[in-house]
């Protein structure tokens, strides 16, 4: 749900004053102080201070100034659907949940959503613009096993 987050953060941010424009910005260049961005339109926008959720793009956009401070890695992230109408891996009857000793964590079935898991840890390096979005086989058989094997903890 974190689109709806960013979007009531956004409507909250308006309502107190801020100028929000989503657009294509040019990476700043020079030294200093920002002053103004470039949008790929051409438009020119000048701010006392601006905010670049760029997420995996961020390391790509300022690589000056984020150099290795921040890497991308590949983490796949699993939704399995659930039969209709079984509340069991929904809230109340299921929480949030993290596993310490292999950084799993998962979602429960929120809005018909399906069950959500996935290994937080650092994995290999990876491209946003070039990485592939599709979970690997090898993958898929681990998150099952930790999957069936979690709920036995």
């Amino acid at each position: 749900m974190a689109r709806r987050a960013v979007s009531a953060t956004v409507e909250e941010a308006v309502r107190l004053g801020v100028t929000f424009r989503h657009a294509f910005v040019e990476a700043p260049t020079g030294k200093g102080a920002l002053r103004s961005v470039r949008t790929g339109s051409g438009e020119e926008t000048y701010a006392g201070q601006f905010v670049f959720a760029c997420g995996a793009w961020l390391a790509k956009m300022f690589p000056e100034i984020i150099g290795k401070r921040l890497f991308v890695t590949r983490q796949e992230v699993f939704y399995f659907g659930l039969p209709a109408g079984d509340t069991r891996f929904a809230p109340p009857a299921l929480p949030t949940f993290l596993f310490q000793n292999d950084e799993s964590y998962g979602m429960p079935d929120i809005e018909s959503r399906g069950l959500k898991i996935a290994l937080d840890a650092h994995g290999v390096p990876a491209d946003p613009d070039t990485q592939s979005r599709v979970v690997s086989e090898k993958s898929a058989k681990e998150m099952r096993s930790t999957l069936l094997g979690g709920f036995r903890r």
